[in-house]
C-alpha cells in the first residue's frame, strides 16, 4: 500500500521538533527524578529550560511523565497532521500566555519579583505567541492540515 505524501511547512516541522524535545526533556527529568532526585543539576539554566518545557508550570513528581508524554504526543500529532492536536496546541498556548501575563503583573499585582524569572516568562510567552499566531492565522498551516484529512485520489 503506498504512503500518502503531504506536504508540511518547514515551520510546522521545528514546532514538532521543539514540542518533541521539550517532551523528551521532561521524561529525562521524570526518570531522573525515579531513579536519582538528588543528581539533578541544580542551576538556574536547568531551571530555566525546565520551566520552559513544563509552559511555566511549577511540575513536580508524577506529573512530570505525564505532560511529557503529551508534549511528545503533540510534536508527533503535528507531524502526522492531526487537527485535534493543532487545536490542543493553540489552546494550551493561549493559556500559557494568558498565565504567565498574570505572573508578570498585567492582570494586577506580580507574584514574580526575580529578574531572571521574569527574563523565562518573557521568553515563555514570545515563543508561545509565536506558536499560537502561527497555528491559528497561518494560512499555510490551514491548508496543510485540510489537505492531511482528504482522502487520496490513490485509493479512491
Amino acid at each position: 500500500m503506498p504512503s500518502r505524501q503531504v506536504d508540511r511547512p518547514l515551520a510546522l516541522l521545528f514546532i514538532a521538533c521543539f514540542q518533541s524535545i521539550k517532551g523528551a526533556f521532561l521524561l529525562f527529568v521524570a526518570a531522573f527524578l525515579w531513579i536519582a532526585p538528588d543528581a539533578l543539576p541544580n542551576s538556574q539554566t536547568f531551571s530555566e529550560f525546565l520551566y520552559i518545557a513544563a509552559h511555566g508550570k511549577e511540575l513536580t513528581g508524577y506529573v512530570v511523565p505525564i505532560f511529557g508524554a503529551y508534549l511528545l504526543y503533540v510534536g508527533y500529532g503535528l507531524f502526522t497532521l492531526r487537527p485535534s492536536v493543532r487545536s490542543n496546541l493553540s489552546i494550551s498556548c493561549a493559556v500559557t500566555i494568558a498565565l504567565s501575563l498574570q505572573r508578570l503583573g498585567i492582570f494586577g499585582e506580580t507574584a514574580t519579583t526575580n529578574y531572571v524569572d521574569r527574563q523565562t516568562l518573557y521568553i515563555l510567552i514570545l515563543f508561545d505567541s509565536a506558536i499560537y499566531v502561527y497555528m491559528v492565522f497561518h494560512p499555510e498551516i490551514a491548508n496543510s492540515f485540510e489537505r492531511a484529512k482528504r482522502p487520496s485520489p490513490i485509493h479512491s
